[in-house]
């Protein structure tokens, strides 16, 4: 068993004064903040069906297809008709 001088047991009782008040100030801290933001209450997302997000991820996929076709059906025209202006024929 160590001896233990009447400093440190003073220095021991100052350090959980200190954490503590640490301890306390950060509780204080918190709770002033709660008030001054108050939480909001977490609203419940009702749950999607599945022919919904099947829905919406056919439309996706339609929607790009479409726009795939557009893109490349202007590029074939563009050839088209640039071998007929340039070729005249």
């Amino acid at each position: 068993m160590t001896i233990r001088t009447l400093d440190d047991i003073e220095r021991d009782k100052k350090e959980l004064d200190r954490q503590r008040f640490k301890e306390n100030v950060s509780e204080d801290v918190k709770d002033m903040i709660g008030k001054i933001f108050p939480k909001k209450p977490e609203k419940k997302k009702p749950k999607k069906k599945n022919w919904v997000k099947i829905s919406k991820l056919l439309g996706v996929l339609i929607l790009l297809l479409i726009l795939i076709n557009l893109f490349l059906g202007n590029i074939w025209l563009l050839k088209f008709f640039l071998k007929d202006l340039l070729f005249g024929g």
